[in-house]
């Protein structure tokens, strides 16, 4: 783990930050080091709305994405505030960090690259109850007397760890230990377990708990 040490060790978490390149077997891999900014694709909904009339049979749909992407957004932001008590001088945060491997690819939202060990964050900023099914894999959320079902996020970023795994390999990198959380934004979320009887989930936790997980 020597090259990540090294890496991270002359890495300060601060604005403007220079790129962040990792060595391996080839060369230097560039990984462009982002600010957490506002998803284009928010804009993008917000033109349409203001060029789409009341009665356009569209608007609907553009207005239901636009608060769904909305509500993620300001989930990012939650986290982004919690992370920023972290010690600053031994690891790098990436945000919207696209991993691509053949022909398969996917978007991690929060990205830690420690020393000894990365870890991949999946924000969700969803309000109400949500109940925990291992059994089917899936959540459900109860809000204002209705009941609806989202995929297990926790399938969502084991697939994103299978994927950052398989890119390491294919660049020839050391392995390095991948860990994994999501994390629930709205600090008024309640989290159940559809059967008392079922294990807790670890690696699923409020925002405000990040910082004690990690240290």
């Amino acid at each position: 783990m020597q090259w990540v040490e090294n890496t991270c060790s002359s890495i300060n978490i601060s604005n403007n930050r220079p790129n962040f390149f990792l060595p391996y077997l080839g060369g230097m891999i560039e990984l462009i080091v982002k600010e957490l900014t506002i998803p284009p694709r928010i804009y993008m909904d917000m033109a349409l709305l203001r060029r789409l009339s009341n009665g356009h049979p569209k608007r609907g749909e553009v207005s239901k994405d636009l608060a769904r992407r909305r509500a993620g957004y300001r989930g990012e932001q939650n986290l982004y505030y919690h992370l920023s008590f972290l010690p600053q001088d031994d690891s790098q945060i990436f945000y919207d960090l696209g991993v691509s491997v053949n022909n398969r690819s996917c978007q991690i939202d929060t990205f830690l690259l420690y020393p000894s060990f990365c870890l991949i964050l999946e924000t969700k900023n969803l309000s109400g109850t949500l109940h925990v099914d291992p059994v089917f894999n899936q959540f459900i959320r109860s809000i204002d007397d209705k009941e609806e079902g989202f995929p297990n996020p926790i399938l969502q970023v084991q697939r994103q760890k299978t994927l950052l795994n398989g890119w390491l390999c294919q660049h020839e990198m050391p392995v390095i230990p991948i860990e994994y959380l999501v994390v629930i934004s709205n600090p008024s979320t309640l989290l159940k377990l559809v059967c008392e009887t079922d294990p807790v989930p670890q690696t699923m936790l409020h925002a405000e708990q990040i910082v004690s997980k990690i240290r």
